[in-house]
């Protein structure tokens, strides 16, 4: 696993106000030669907060180096009877 996905993934787990489950990132390359670099982040979440601040996350490490595709859901909860 590359340095980048490792930090990434570091830091979204220890954050304590991040509940995601499933959560995957990975790096891609892109284009017809595989110049452009992506970090696609994967996962279920319980808010639209939580997805944010994922996105924020790996923009931060991703700098301008990679594009970053945030990937993750929102978790459906059940409706009430």
């Amino acid at each position: 696993m590359s340095d980048i996905v490792s930090m990434i993934m570091r830091d979204i787990e220890e954050d304590v106000t991040l509940q995601v489950s499933g959560l995957g990132v990975e790096l891609q390359s892109k284009g017809l030669f595989g110049r452009r670099k992506c970090i696609r982040v994967t996962g279920t979440v319980k808010s639209d907060l939580e997805r944010e601040k994922i996105g924020r996350i790996a923009s931060h490490h991703a700098g301008n180096a990679y594009e970053v595709v945030n990937e993750t859901s929102l978790r459906q909860e059940p409706q009430p009877v």
